[in-house]
């Protein structure tokens, strides 16, 4: 449970403000967990090896390009209802899943 909850915890350090890396922190400390990892941009977080999958909640319009990335990268990826704002870019990520699944 303490290593599921670490890993939620990382993403949401990611895609939240400063005040979301305290209320972290303190959890992780109230369980007796070590500090979760931080990451000043997207790729370093998809490339870390420690990273199983990636969960996409942001913008619409970094959905694609950041789905694309992770998918390249060798990770499995879920997107938010709302993956693409047209159907082309739909289809560059079933193609991106085609090519790399």
């Amino acid at each position: 449970m303490k290593k599921i909850l670490s890993s939620l915890i990382i993403l949401t350090m990611i895609v939240s403000s400063f005040s979301a890396i305290t209320f972290a922190d303190a959890v992780v400390e109230k369980l007796g967990g070590a500090r979760p990892k931080t990451y000043t941009n997207y790729k370093d977080l998809i490339d870390d090896p420690d990273v199983d999958c990636v969960s996409i909640m942001t913008s619409w319009d970094t959905h694609v390009d950041l789905a694309v990335y992770a998918m390249k990268a060798g990770k499995p990826v879920a997107v938010e209802v709302g993956g693409a704002y047209s159907v082309e870019d739909c289809w560059r990520l079933v193609d991106t899943y085609e090519e790399t699944k």
